[in-house]
């Protein structure tokens, strides 16, 4: 009888699990699927509700050697591989936060982006990003 019954308990478990599974990925597909601008509306699209300003921000350590070569970098005049590595890093980051941000309170996509970096000191870059999460609709539908 215990043996039936773990066996049921370990299936519900194993069901319960890929369920939850199934509705982290919807979740992701829906919120990787949240459109973005800078602008201030969707060609081809109606904004149908406002829902609020929205903002995400981080500040990642470069280290001293990265700090050091971006250093360099200034000095000669090149790119900085390592600090622009980062940079990008610290933006997909912050958008993908703003992108969940505009899911939880139930928007389809967010407008007037506004992307700022920032230096604090020689090894901390800031990213901080921000825009109004909207609901919006195609024309016609």
């Amino acid at each position: 009888m215990e043996a039936v019954v773990s066996a049921v308990t370990s299936s519900e478990e194993g069901q319960q699990r890929e369920q939850e599974r199934k509705a982290n990925r919807e979740r992701q597909a829906a919120i990787d699927s949240i459109e973005v601008t800078s602008g201030f509306n969707f060609e081809g699209h109606t904004i149908t509700n406002y829902l609020g300003f929205i903002s995400e921000e981080t500040a990642v350590g470069m280290g001293f050697f990265k700090g050091f070569a971006s250093s360099v970098s200034n000095l000669t005049g090149t790119e900085s591989d390592s600090l622009r590595k980062k940079l990008m890093q610290s933006k997909q980051i912050v958008m993908n936060r703003l992108r969940e941000d505009a899911y939880d309170v139930g928007a389809n996509a967010i407008i007037g982006i506004d992307l700022d970096y920032t230096m604090f000191g020689d090894s901390i870059v800031g990213v901080i990003v921000s825009g109004t999460a909207v609901s919006i609709v195609p024309n016609g539908a």
